[in-house]
């Protein structure tokens, strides 16, 4: 279902650059701009012509509570707190590498959801202390989900 845009309105710059939890859960309406910080949380970065942080820096950035940053988050470099750009290249270097079963495992349904038997394995697998590994179709589809739960 589509739906319109808020109205922009004169204290809308007083939002910031974070959307408020209040707004996430629903309690609160969108202004302008928690609408446009929330829909660009849904773009790639746009390219530039500089590569940057290859290599295992990657696997270290994580977010202000110290927690493995994921796509979509603010990253900072643990050793020097400071923000990291997620460029185009670091952003693909977020999602799993594609293989030949992706797609062939019927673990997601016609609609994109993830049906029940991966999740219940996943848990399975957790409570367990062991980190299953998240093929690209099923990341593709968790993603869609967080998206569509916003």
């Amino acid at each position: 279902m589509k739906t319109n845009w808020p109205t922009p309105l004169s204290r809308d710059w007083k939002d910031g650059t974070k959307i408020p939890p209040s707004v996430r859960r629903g309690t609160k309406g969108h202004s302008l701009a928690t609408k446009v910080l929330e829909e660009e949380e849904k773009m790639w970065p746009t390219p530039t012509n500089q590569s940057a942080g290859k290599g295992e820096m990657l696997k270290t950035l994580v977010t202000k509570d110290g927690k493995p940053a994921k796509k979509g988050e603010r990253a900072y470099n643990p050793k020097t707190g400071k923000h990291v750009q997620i460029t185009l290249d670091r952003a693909v270097a977020m999602w799993p590498t594609p293989t030949a079963n992706d797609g062939k495992r019927g673990e997601v349904n016609e609609d994109g959801t993830i049906k029940d038997s991966w999740k219940k394995r996943k848990e399975k697998w957790a409570s367990k202390g062991v980190h299953m590994h998240k093929p690209l179709d099923i990341a593709v589809a968790l993603d869609l989900e967080k998206k569509n739960d916003k």
